[in-house]
C-alpha cells in the first residue's frame, strides 16, 4: 500500500509543476500559496485522505490491486499527455496527419457548426503500445452470458479494463482455475 500511495503522491506533485505553483511537495506549500483552487498543503491532505478512503473501500471489495493499478494507470495517462501543437513537430509522420485531422475537425466544429469548445482532443500521450487498456472477459464454460464486476461509480459492467498487463493475466488465471472461458 505504500508503494501505491508514494505512486500517486509522485504523481500529484509532478502534475502540480506545470501548474506553476511555487512549491511541490505536499505539505510545503506556504499558507497563502494558493494553486488553481487550494493551498497545496491541503491538495496533499485531501489527496492522501480520497486515496486512502478508497483503498480501504475497494479493499473491502476484496479489489484494491484492481482499483490501484486503475487509478495509477489514469494518473499517469494525464500526467503524460502533452499539448498536440506543443509535439506535432515531434512524431512520426502518420501521427503526425492524425493529430493534424483532429486539429482541423475540432476547428470545424468550432467555427462551422458552432459546437461548445473545450479541452477534449487537445492532448496526445505516446503509450508506446497499441492500446491504453486490456480488457477481460470471462463467461462460465458452455454459456454465451459474461460475468459481470461491479464498480462503486459506474455501476456494473461485463469486462475488466486493466493497465497492468500482468494483473489481468493474474485475475484471467484465476477465473480459468474456477473454471471458467
Amino acid at each position: 500500500m505504500k508503494r501505491v500511495i508514494d505512486q500517486f503522491e509522485s504523481l500529484c506533485v509532478a502534475m502540480a509543476k506545470p501548474l506553476g505553483r511555487r512549491e511541490y511537495t505536499l505539505y510545503g506549500a506556504d499558507p497563502g500559496d494558493f494553486g488553481s483552487i487550494i493551498p497545496m498543503r491541503w491538495f496533499g491532505v485531501c489527496a492522501r485522505v480520497c486515496l486512502l478512503l478508497a483503498l480501504a473501500l475497494s479493499a473491502a471489495c476484496g479489489a484494491g490491486r484492481y482499483y490501484g493499478q486503475a487509478a495509477v494507470g489514469h494518473l499517469s495517462l494525464i500526467h503524460r499527455a502533452r499539448p498536440i501543437r506543443e509535439i506535432s513537430d515531434t512524431v512520426d509522420p502518420t501521427t503526425a496527419k492524425a493529430l493534424e485531422l483532429i486539429t482541423r475537425a475540432r476547428g470545424f466544429a468550432q467555427e462551422e457548426l458552432e459546437l461548445d469548445f473545450n479541452d477534449s482532443y487537445t492532448t496526445y500521450v505516446d503509450l508506446g503500445r497499441d492500446y491504453v487498456v486490456k480488457n477481460l472477459f470471462v463467461a462460465e464454460e458452455f454459456s454465451t452470458e459474461l460475468h459481470s464486476w461491479c464498480y462503486l461509480v459506474i455501476g456494473c459492467a461485463q469486462y475488466r479494463g486493466f493497465f497492468n498487463e500482468d494483473l489481468l493475466v493474474e485475475e484471467e488465471r484465476q477465473f480459468i482455475d474456477e473454471g471458467y472461458d
